[in-house]
């Protein structure tokens, strides 16, 4: 993989660029509207405490 650097602190992946190309537009679902996130938000909260309480809490 090659990565090329487009501007501060954006890369590509310049085996990419062509897919990359053809995208119009992301969409950022960040309040769990379009897409149900309830698992995946709960597993982030319990795995991101459990490496807090292990290894910033000594």
């Amino acid at each position: 993989m090659t990565l090329t650097k487009k501007s501060e602190g954006i890369y590509t992946d310049d085996s990419k660029i062509q897919i990359l190309n053809k995208i119009d537009a992301i969409i950022f679902d960040c309040d769990g509207v379009l897409i149900d996130i309830t698992k995946s938000y709960d597993l982030a909260i319990i795995q991101t405490t459990q490496y807090v309480l292990e290894n910033l809490a000594k």
